[in-house]
């Protein structure tokens, strides 16, 4: 199995951002905390659109995305992001191809 990871594409509610970019920034420091199998997350803003955001973040297993988001710590923390949002798609991916600098 390639490395895995998730993946969310996020449409914040407009003046929300600032508020969406503390609230996932506090979901990534306690994801790294306290599950196990968390590797490393990033969160990227639309220069376009200051409204979209997209996260990615890496993952030892398939187990430890599932714990991670059946944990109720993630689903409270979760719960606050989707206030912010108008619109959220998660993905799990794996990789299939990759390019080397």
């Amino acid at each position: 199995m390639g490395q895995l990871y998730t993946s969310g594409d996020w449409m914040v509610k407009p003046g929300q951002a600032d508020a969406f970019r503390a609230a996932w920034e506090e979901t990534a420091a306690w994801t790294r905390a306290n599950i196990e199998g968390s590797s490393w997350a990033v969160l990227g803003q639309d220069t376009a659109d200051p409204n979209r955001f997209r996260s990615f973040g890496a993952w030892e297993s398939l187990a430890s995305i599932d714990a991670w988001r059946s944990d109720e710590g993630f689903r409270a923390r979760n719960d606050t992001l989707m206030q912010l949002v108008a619109s959220f798609e998660p993905s799990t991916l794996e990789t299939v191809a990759e390019t080397a600098s």
